[in-house]
């Protein structure tokens, strides 16, 4: 039986798994399908991918604390992995770290952003693109979007089309081909998971220059970004 893959690549903080749930539950929970229709592989903690793709309806891959230009082995075998599923025209989506290993995978590089961490509640431009691209192709533009990240596609693949962008990050979304897409944005986020990340490395971000407070007023749900997530189910549902 086909089915979506759900490829986590990290934890969030303890004390948010035990409040919220960790990675994978924001996804799922906003996903249509059951236990029968979805499959985790925790490769942050070295679960083993599928030997082939006769099963795989669809790919999630989850964002992560880790970073991709470290390559570690786990994340270069599941890069190498990626690849497959993309060559098999099998729908691919890749969320933060997901989006910037899919891109990692198909040539494209990964690096640190010259303008810095990316938080809170920002908006994105969608381009021309989007208007024939079945997941983003009914989004407001602007588009209100959840961001945490510090590494961006500096360097889209070859033959990759830009879907939305922003003055700090150029690339917050892609397409390669028919079905993959990374987004940089967190769909799976709303306002309570935001506001904890903002808590728990409010630190970091202050010693980096970043107006907190600011961000914390500006933080909303985003169900329009969320809908994404809801629009590629459409797509891997068609392949159960």
């Amino acid at each position: 039986m086909k089915k979506l893959f759900l490829i986590k690549t990290g934890k969030t903080f303890p004390t948010l798994i035990k409040r919220r749930g960790d990675f994978d539950q924001w996804f799922t929970q906003q996903l249509p399908f059951d236990e029968t229709q979805q499959e985790l592989i925790d490769v942050f903690d070295g679960e083993p991918l599928p030997d082939t793709l006769d099963e795989v309806a669809g790919v999630l891959v989850t964002g992560s604390p880790a970073m991709v230009t470290d390559r570690e082995r786990w994340s270069e075998l599941t890069a190498k992995w990626l690849t497959n599923v993309h060559q098999a025209q099998i729908p691919l989506l890749g969320v933060c770290y997901g989006h910037q290993l899919i891109a990692h995978a198909l040539g494209g590089k990964v690096a640190n952003n010259p303008n810095g961490f990316e938080i809170g509640v920002v908006t994105v431009n969608l381009t021309d693109a989007c208007q024939d691209d079945v997941l983003l192709n009914t989004l407001p533009s602007p588009l209100s979007v959840h961001a945490m990240h510090r590494q961006i596609v500096i360097t889209p693949p070859e033959h990759a089309v830009i879907l939305a962008s922003n003055a700090h990050t150029a690339c917050q979304a892609y397409r390669v081909g028919n079905t993959t897409w990374g987004v940089q944005f967190h769909p799976e986020f709303d306002a309570d998971i935001m506001q904890t990340y903002l808590n728990e490395r409010e630190t970091v971000f202050i010693k980096e220059g970043l107006d907190v407070a600011t961000a914390r007023q500006q933080v909303i749900d985003t169900p329009d970004a969320q809908s994404i997530l809801q629009r590629f189910a459409t797509l891997v549902s068609a392949r159960l």
